[in-house]
């Protein structure tokens, strides 16, 4: 069933129009990939999302670091990386949404996928890691996420 966007009812959300597909990845040179995690049995529905500016990813990167903002919607959320972005308002990794308990894995794991394809030494990098939390959701394991996902 297609449920009507906000602009259908006559509202707008900033200043631009919206792509094709009013979706993220409409935006050039960002890629989006993501893996759902369901396990009925131990009451787990939770996964993790990857938005992947490829400016950072490329073969080779054509940047080291990119222009970047955060706004606090609420003190509850962790996000690793918060400080550099705020701080000095750049994102050098792609950005992974996931589960509350799981951001901490997931952003070990980002570090070892950024280290295993770097074409130099990695002496420092932030990861960007935000999390949603899926309590109400998903009841079961609290960090489902592993390296493999």
């Amino acid at each position: 069933m297609h449920q009507p966007r906000l602009r259908a009812f006559g509202h707008r959300v900033g200043r631009l129009e919206p792509g094709p597909r009013n979706a993220i990845t409409d935006v050039p040179g960002i890629r989006v990939g993501q893996v759902t995690i369901i396990d009925p049995a131990r009451a787990v529905y939770s996964g993790v999302t990857a938005v992947v500016p490829t400016a950072l990813t490329g073969s080779p990167p054509t940047a080291r670091v990119l222009p970047a903002g955060l706004h606090v919607g609420n003190g509850y959320g962790k996000f690793v990386g918060a400080t550099q972005i705020m701080e000095l308002g750049e994102l050098e990794t792609p950005l992974l949404l996931t589960s509350t308990l799981s951001a901490f894995r997931a952003a070990d794991s980002l570090l070892s996928w950024l280290i295993d394809r770097a074409e130099e030494p990695v002496v420092s990098v932030n990861p960007a890691v935000g999390e949603v939390n899926d309590r109400w959701l998903s009841t079961g394991d609290p960090r489902p996420l592993t390296p493999g996902h």
